[in-house]
């Protein structure tokens, strides 16, 4: 495919994914048939995507590593030493890898199941967040997929970490807080980053607790601290011998252009929320938990521009300013808001990963 053409194609499975889970939600208010037909709808799109992530070809920054990283795992002691951490990828990669190699002699099979993991984490986390609202489903459906799913195409362990971690962020939301830390705990097995990230979560699940009203006294002070310690302390320990294996998170070649233009981005949206729905926000639970993540992953990202480390912690707690906003807006004013969100994600997508050529998404190719 041309650029030009892969780029239709992107807009067009994003949108279909959107519209389907938009469409399900409505389904299922006509009895059994409608409730089939809306898991249907849901399921085809969800395989779609995956069929489509199992069978590129070259798609993504680090394609080559995971296909290099494949090879690897099918030698004969690498379960052993990915359990004992001297491997660098995580059992699960390497027995999906063998599974791969044993279906299709190939990585296809394990980009399928990342990919399958990452559409359902993502899509299904929004329609448990948002159930029965149909157009606030579809519309923060494709503004997470136009924002984080080309990352997640060429960071595929990590993409389906940050699936399952949203998807028990929500659980959490639903007070099923048990629930939502089984879901982190298996969003860990899936990229090691995820463990780094939990203690955010837990300290948030506290706030959420005790009702706080007034999120900012504590969650401004600790964002600032965290900016200003970050890059000393994140380095120092990430080179304690415990996190050896972790050393490549500080490598990094800054993109101002990226990450300047999310911070932009992610910066304006809780601005705006705050604005908008400071009152809601100071009262009720729920908004303080969530509040309190977004504001914590601007934090984090913030740090992308010094420590690579930050930058994956981020990415795990970036989509949540996505999901806030359709909680916090008034409903009269809630799809005009998540229209507009949805035009910038898609301006987003275009500037950074069409133009900008981030995470070497384009062109698509299969096989």
């Amino acid at each position: 495919m041309t650029n030009l053409q892969s780029l239709v194609s992107y807009l067009a499975c994003f949108s279909l994914m959107a519209m389907s889970f938009a469409l399900a939600e409505k389904a299922q208010r006509y009895g059994p048939g409608g409730r089939t037909l809306a898991r249907f709808l849901r399921a085809v799109v969800v395989v779609g995507f995956a069929v489509g992530a199992g069978l590129r070809q070259n798609v993504g920054t680090d394609y080559q590593s995971y296909v290099e990283a494949f090879r690897e795992s099918l030698g004969g002691n690498a379960l052993e030493d990915s359990i004992n951490g001297s491997f660098g990828v995580e059992p699960v990669f390497v027995v999906l890898s063998r599974l791969s190699d044993r279906l299709t002699s190939g990585p296809e099979v394990m980009f399928f199941v990342y990919g399958l993991i990452t559409a359902a984490g993502f899509c299904y986390a929004v329609r448990r967040l948002f159930a029965d609202m149909t157009v606030e489903v579809g519309l923060t459906i494709f503004v997470l997929l136009c924002m984080f799913m080309p990352f997640t195409l060429s960071a595929a362990r990590q993409g389906a970490a940050m699936a399952i971690f949203l998807y028990g962020v929500v659980e959490i939301v639903h007070k099923k807080a048990v629930r939502g830390a089984v879901y982190v705990a298996i969003a860990g097995v899936f990229h090691p980053s995820t463990f780094f990230v939990a203690p955010l979560l837990a300290t948030a699940w506290l706030m959420f607790r005790k009702r706080a009203r007034s999120p900012l006294v504590a969650v401004f002070p600790a964002a600032a601290l965290a900016g200003l310690l970050g890059p000393w302390v994140i380095p120092l320990v990430l080179r304690l011998s415990i996190f050896a294996r972790f050393d490549y998170m500080l490598l990094y070649t800054r993109d101002d252009l990226v990450i300047g233009g999310t911070f932009t981005l992610q910066a304006l949206l809780l601005v705006g929320l705050t604005i908008l729905g400071w009152k809601r926000i100071a009262k009720e639970k729920t908004l303080s938990f969530l509040y309190f993540l977004a504001v914590f992953g601007l934090a984090t990202y913030t740090l992308s521009f010094e420590v690579a480390f930050a930058y994956r912690v981020s990415f795990f707690l970036l989509p949540v300013s996505c999901l806030l906003g359709g909680l916090v807006i008034p409903r009269r004013g809630r799809v005009a808001y998540l229209t507009g969100l949805a035009a910038f994600a898609m301006a987003y997508f275009v500037a950074i990963y069409y133009i900008g050529g981030r995470f070497s998404v384009f062109p698509l190719q299969f096989e």
